[in-house]
């Protein structure tokens, strides 16, 4: 349980008073690594053909016009109109046009060839950000913008697994009109210095790839009982709570089924259904998350944050965490030295 708010706190840190949140907690396991972001400025006829990108949440923001989007070879398609937006939370291959029946070109024709003569990948980036795409015919004009986030694959996004392949928010550029354009606005500035832009434009897009989902979350799957039941399980959620707030606890199987008032063998099950996890790799997975929080923007010693997340010595902190990232503390500790 969380203290008792008193006055003389107000400027205490508001995450010491924050009360069980599972869903909450659930985004802020979000992590990227890097963001590509574009204007684009389509005239009809146009389609185009997306590849699928490993690792890579894609949404896509239609600000004027409209588009209809469909996975090759399937018989339904999603149409979007200005406000609506459009999230893969995993890249598919996918194509986007302004008809079902207009022909598809491969996505790379629709780069201009301006960035495709860029002399170095950190030109091409910072051109990318700075420079609008246009294609297409002379009719009716779409304006979109689409962003491929990049994820940090050891930092595991639970709620992405049980959502669709392709998930239609209708009217979220509408209802968060003025965070978006303040922060993608934002977002494209920083994208146009290139690689020394990316930590703060990485930043930015987790916000909203965050508010994406919590919108998901809030008016659509409440419509799928399945993945909405999934999330706010009454009975997990205390095991979620009790985890998030001390994931360095030696927590045992029994204990957590315990909490959860299930046998062993259905707490196992019911846990793995909702995170596509073992409680273990669940918990070693947020012990990573918060190890590399400390290395890179902390000043503890590797011992002192091996104790703070829950491991006995140094040395089997760094074995498990050579394990889990391919890479080890001390790494990761001199980037940020």
């Amino acid at each position: 349980m969380p203290p008792v708010f008193r006055k003389k706190d107000v400027m205490e840190n508001p995450n010491d008073y924050r009360p069980s949140l599972p869903l909450d907690d659930l985004l802020r396991t979000i992590r990227l690594t890097g963001v590509l972001q574009g204007l684009i400025q389509l005239a009809s006829p146009w389609g185009c053909k997306l590849p699928r990108v490993n690792d890579c949440i894609r949404i896509h923001l239609v600000l004027a016009g409209s588009c209809v989007v469909y996975r090759e070879g399937a018989s339904d398609s999603i149409c979007l109109a200005a406000g609506d937006a459009l999230l893969e939370p995993m890249s598919s291959s996918l194509a986007i046009a302004d008809a079902i029946e207009t022909p598809l070109q491969p996505m790379e024709n629709f780069i201009p060839s301006r960035l495709k003569s860029a002399d170095s990948a950190n030109d091409f980036l910072a051109g990318l950000f700075s420079t609008g795409i246009s294609y297409g015919g002379g009719g009716h004009i779409t304006q979109l913008v689409s962003m491929n986030c990049y994820v940090d694959k050891r930092f595991p996004i639970v709620m992405l697994k049980n959502m669709p392949g392709l998930v239609l928010l209708r009217g979220f550029g509408i209802q968060h009109r003025e965070f978006l354009a303040q922060t993608l606005h934002q977002l494209s500035e920083n994208g146009r210095q290139g690689f020394i832009g990316q930590a703060i434009a990485t930043r930015l897009a987790e916000a909203v790839l965050t508010s994406a989902i919590r919108y998901y979350l809030d008016h659509v799957s409440r419509h799928d009982s399945k993945s909405h039941r999934g999330w706010n399980d009454p009975v997990l959620s205390k095991v979620f709570s009790a985890i998030y707030q001390a994931p360095e606890s030696d927590w045992k199987i029994a204990r957590l089924a315990d909490k959860a008032s299930l046998s062993r063998s259905a707490f196992l099950k019911r846990f793995a259904s909702v995170t596509g996890q073992t409680p273990n790799e669940f918990i070693t997975s947020l012990r990573m998350m918060r190890a590399t929080e400390l290395l890179e923007n902390g000043y503890d010693s590797i011992a002192q944050i091996a104790t703070s997340v829950g491991y006995a010595s140094e040395a089997s902190f760094s074995r498990a965490y050579h394990r889990w990232s391919g890479t080890t503390p001390g790494i990761v500790k001199k980037r940020r030295d």
